[in-house]
């Protein structure tokens, strides 16, 4: 009933902890691997996963050739490899999938976000609901959408209660390069900001998750966290400047 998808490149180190948390909801665990060269693929098939390997197509173009392979299964869960499932939240899923109507086709799932070693309570990093649990016929990803990818479904969307577990960033120093790599991705679709966007763009970024959505009660941590989404935003206003020129 239930099929779990991980999209994989190198998780070596995480793909074994994610496939165990995931079994306790279903053993039917698809691994689609875009050209790991460490030992994901063999850690995957040895703890029972189907290990296919595809070219990237980007976030949401991989989500959805993920749910093209998901045509025989009735729900697709979506699992990322740094993310694990807590007992309580797999009792919720399997609930949640078998007691269904017809006309509902999606779960949102809240993360809990752990960014150096600290669970964050807020600064957009808690709830964080993502759509993670999803009917594959009824439910396409916006491929318009270069990062944080939108899926529309057609039926109701409900959100679960129990959160999933996302081991997010490990230092300061990784969280500013992913944040750099989703400025770049996000750049190629943006409007050519305005010159005054240089300091307005960053500045909003660094309010929104601080002061607005109360990063400040993170501490340390939701302080940098949202100085550094700054400077990801005001990199992403450089790049898109230039691009658009």
């Amino acid at each position: 009933m239930i099929r779990a998808v991980i999209l994989t490149r190198n998780e070596a180190g995480f793909i074994a902890g994610c496939i165990q948390s995931i079994h306790s909801v279903t053993d039917d665990v698809l691994v689609l691997d875009s050209g790991s060269t460490d030992d994901t693929a063999k850690i995957a098939a040895g703890l029972g996963a189907t290990v296919e390997t595809i070219d990237w197509l980007g976030f949401a173009g991989t989500r959805n050739l993920a749910l093209d392979h998901c045509r025989d299964a009735k729900w697709t869960l979506f699992v990322d490899a740094d993310e694990r499932i807590s007992p309580c939240l797999a009792r919720e899923i399997r609930d949640a999938a078998g007691t269904a109507s017809d006309d509902l086709d999606g779960f949102l799932i809240p993360r809990r976000n752990v960014i150096c070693g600290r669970i964050m309570r807020a600064g957009g990093w808690w709830p964080d609901y993502q759509l993670r649990l999803l009917r594959p016929e009824q439910c396409r990803y916006r491929e318009d959408r270069q990062v944080h990818e939108v899926a529309r479904c057609q039926g109701i969307v409900l959100a679960l209660n129990s959160p999933m577990i996302h081991l997010n960033y490990r230092t300061w120093r990784e969280f500013l390069q992913k944040q750099l790599a989703f400025a770049r991705l996000a750049s190629t679709a943006s409007l050519r900001p305005r010159r005054r966007a240089y300091l307005g763009a960053p500045v909003r970024t660094i309010w929104r998750h601080f002061v607005s959505e109360q990063g400040f009660r993170d501490g340390f941590h939701g302080l940098i966290a949202s100085a550094l989404l700054g400077v990801a935003e005001l990199y992403r206003v450089q790049l898109a400047r230039r691009h658009k020129a």
